[in-house]
């Protein structure tokens, strides 16, 4: 794979970006995504890493015309997720992304396992992740997924989102028995649903 970086100058405004080329990639592909303080290839007025992937048979002549006609849509959302990933997260680098994303799996397993054993549900396995739409999710397969960034929250809305979760394992629905049973551990869900939205991940 070979890494290049490129920068496009837009009504004052300095966009950096890099382009990588991939031997087995068959199409053009930009990506936008939160990346860490101490990353190569940042882009300089936010903490977002704007990449192009690119076959290897494809010009940078190309690659930086296929920037160019989409300089609107990437602005639009270099706005927009600025402002939503400082919110939750602090700035780190990948060393201390690791060490907090291992003291969010015992957080929030230990709260897992606590909340589970008053439900008598049991979940398969948990998986901590970094994302930008979701602060977790359960699978059919009674898989737990949560959001690391949970951590920062208040703890009653940690735990409303854990509960949540958990509640998913007997009801993969939100119907009037999934409610009951998050209110039966958390009586305020409402209100804390209510903060939760307001909060940008």
């Amino acid at each position: 794979m070979l890494r290049m970086q490129k920068e496009i100058q837009i009504s004052g405004r300095e966009i950096n970006y890099q382009i990588k080329k991939y031997k087995l990639s068959k199409n053009l592909r930009l990506s936008i995504r939160p990346c860490f303080d101490d990353e190569i290839g940042c882009e300089k007025n936010s903490r977002l890493k704007i990449s192009v992937s690119i076959p290897s048979r494809v010009s940078l002549k190309i690659a930086e015309k296929f920037v160019q006609e989409r300089i609107n849509w990437i602005i639009e959302k270099l706005d927009e997720l600025k402002k939503t990933t400082s919110q939750v997260r602090p700035a780190m680098g990948k060393k201390e992304y690791r060490k907090e994303k291992e003291k969010a799996r015992k957080i929030i397993a230990n709260r897992a396992n606590y909340f589970s054993d008053l439900y008598g549900f049991k979940f398969n396995r948990i998986a901590i992740r970094s994302q930008r739409t979701r602060w977790g999710s359960c699978t059919r397969d009674g898989n737990l997924n949560f959001n690391y960034k949970l951590i920062y929250l208040p703890v009653e809305i940690m735990d409303y989102v854990i509960v949540h979760e958990l509640c998913h394992l007997d009801q993969l629905n939100h119907s009037k028995k999934f409610w009951f049973l998050v209110s039966e551990i958390v009586p305020d869900y409402r209100e804390l649903r209510r903060k939760l939205k307001k909060i940008n991940i």
